[in-house]
């Protein structure tokens, strides 16, 4: 299996290469790049996976269960998030084995 890569919003760039179980994240805020790689808990259900992704690109604490709203479902499709200040902008890729639950 391949690795799971991103590439960050250029300007400034870069690559963020993962394992391929692994959710690659790419976040620029104040032209800084921070980049990781989050695995996922074993045996999460469809919805707290989700959430487990929302909570990690966006750094709001979510609860497992809680309710995805279009803006969630956009963010989880676009795998692109933009705070609501703007000064914080994340490109992620969800692992493969996620996206086929």
């Amino acid at each position: 299996m391949s690795n799971n890569k991103i590439n960050c919003p250029d300007p400034p760039g870069g690559t963020v290469e993962c394992e391929a179980n692994q959710l690659a994240i790419c976040s620029i805020k104040g032209w800084k790049v921070e980049a990781k790689c989050v695995s996922p808990q074993s045996g999460l259900s469809v919805t707290a996976l989700q959430n487990w992704v929302l909570e990690n690109v966006t750094g709001i604490s979510r609860e497992a269960s809680a309710f995805l709203n279009d803006d969630d479902r956009e963010i989880l499709r676009s795998q692109n998030y933009r705070s609501p200040d703007g000064k914080l902008q994340v490109s992620f890729r969800v692992p493969q084995a996620i996206k086929d639950t």
